[in-house]
């Protein structure tokens, strides 16, 4: 069985549709396949990375930016 099927990631094909929804100012969230340490943790996404397929994140209360693969983020949706 393939990795992922272990670590619930998503599929490329769900990839395309986080990748054109993530923007500069987008608030995320890591989900639970990002580790112990990040799951959970909050904060705005800055950039893009080096690939379409990363994304830099300002995590709150953080002086530095991260860069994740976009399968670990989820978008918080505001009303």
């Amino acid at each position: 069985m393939p990795r992922s099927y272990y670590r619930n990631l998503l599929k490329s094909g769900d990839l395309n549709l986080i990748k054109d929804e993530l923007v500069a100012g987008c608030h995320v969230v890591v989900t639970p396949a990002g580790g112990r340490r990040l799951a959970g943790k909050t904060g705005r996404v800055v950039a893009m990375g080096a690939t379409g397929s990363q994304a830099r994140v300002l995590f709150d209360g953080a002086k530095h930016y991260t860069t994740l693969h976009v399968r670990f983020l989820e978008l918080v949706r505001t009303k």
